[in-house]
């Protein structure tokens, strides 16, 4: 585990303030966020927002991906989000999707998506059917690398960047 430093909070007119010590070497307009975990409160370096995304990063070097897009062309499903956390075992990866999700906007399911899940054809136990409903209601393309849980459902736009 890294140092300890004990901080100070304060009121500054209407709201309260942390007052960090300089050994941390923060400026002034630096952003951080601040989590609750498990009781404890965590605060570190806001990520920047890129003016392009830039998923090799994420995805790494695949034939078919479009390195870069523009903020707000890239969105997931909140479902998607959920899976996710489901399948996350440590800190850090919990880290690197809060990361993530500072530029891919997570799309809330709603009574729309709701709406459009009966036009999908059922498989139990598949979340991708409510992914599939949830881009149909929005007219989005569904980008995986699992084309066959997909292709049964009339009307998907559906493309895989890994090929």
């Amino acid at each position: 585990m890294g140092n300890e430093y004990r901080a100070k909070v304060f009121k500054s007119g209407n709201s309260v303030a942390l007052r960090l010590p300089k050994a941390l070497g923060l400026k002034e307009g630096d952003e951080m966020l601040l989590r609750e975990e498990r009781g404890s409160f965590i605060v570190e370096p806001a990520p920047v927002v890129p003016k392009k995304i830039d998923l090799t990063g994420i995805y790494g070097s695949c034939p078919g991906i479009k390195p870069q897009h523009e903020p707000g062309t890239i969105v997931t499903s909140t479902l998607c989000v959920a899976e996710a956390l489901y399948g996350i075992t440590d800190y850090d990866q919990k880290v690197a999707l809060d990361r993530l999700l500072t530029v891919i906007e997570p799309l809330p399911f709603g009574m729309p998506e709701a709406r459009r899940f009966p036009d999908v054809p059922f498989r139990r136990g598949k979340l991708d059917r409510f992914i599939a409903a949830h881009a149909l209601a929005t007219g989005l393309t569904i980008v995986t690398n699992n084309e066959a849980d997909f292709a049964d459902i009339p009307g998907l736009q559906i493309e895989n960047w890994t090929q």
